[in-house]
């Protein structure tokens, strides 16, 4: 009886995922080295993890950066089917990929998270908050942006701007164009730009890097950087 309940249970637990268009995400480092999992600016396990399984996260196109504990990272965009689990093969400095695709019930293993309400809650655990990107307040910014400010030259303002966009992941891209039209010269800028392309998380605002750059070469230098890290 209680065999035939589970099934039950199964059953409309796993038609009810498809019916509201949910997935799982089951990443697994190739080496088993630990890494930290962000998707969409999220970040997902506080803990680095060999593997990281992600449950309930809504279906379509989700962008996903891992950060391995030696400092390589990698970042892609995947979609993830309703009522489907990716499995996601990750190793440091190598293009991570999808390497099998199962039905939702095919989730087990690895340090597990649930998607609730736009956040990452450990699995089976009685969680009321997790750790996603703070905002960056105008007085934070003011401070960033008067400390790059006062460098003489575009050499220093870089050093500061690098340190910046490393220490935090969360400035928004308007906000870096503003660091960025303090430098003049548009190879130091693409430097940078690459710099916040691999670090920052404000993906849907890209774009607005090319308005920095005063050459045509240089933004074409930009878009190839982008496209070969997709």
């Amino acid at each position: 009886m209680k065999k035939q309940l589970f099934f039950l249970w199964s059953v409309f637990f796993y038609a009810f995922l498809f019916a509201q268009g949910f997935g799982n995400l089951d990443i697994r480092s190739r080496y088993g080295s630990p890494m930290s999992v962000r998707i969409d600016g999220h970040i997902v396990n506080g803990m680095p993890a060999g593997q990281v399984n992600i449950g309930n996260i809504p279906a379509g196109y989700h962008q996903i950066r891992i950060v391995f504990t030696g400092g390589a990272q990698a970042s892609r965009q995947f979609y993830v089917p309703p009522a489907s689990t990716v499995i996601i093969e990750a190793a440091p400095l190598k293009p991570f990929r999808i390497i099998d695709l199962l039905p939702a019930s095919d989730f087990t293993g690895g340090t597990g998270y649930i998607w609730q309400s736009g956040t990452f809650y450990p699995a089976n655990q009685n969680v009321t908050s997790f750790d996603f990107c703070p905002d960056i307040s105008p007085s934070e910014f003011r401070r960033m942006y008067r400390t790059v400010k006062k460098r003489d030259f575009d050499e220093e303002r870089a050093a500061v701007i690098r340190q910046i966009i490393r220490d935090n992941p969360c400035l928004p891209v308007e906000r870096l164009v503003e660091l960025l039209k303090l430098i003049d010269f548009d190879n130091v800028k693409l430097e940078l730009a690459k710099d916040a392309y691999r670090y920052l998380d404000d993906y849907r605002h890209i774009y607005l890097l090319f308005d920095v750059f005063d050459f045509d070469s240089t933004r074409k230098a930009f878009r190839e950087f982008i496209d070969e890290q997709n």
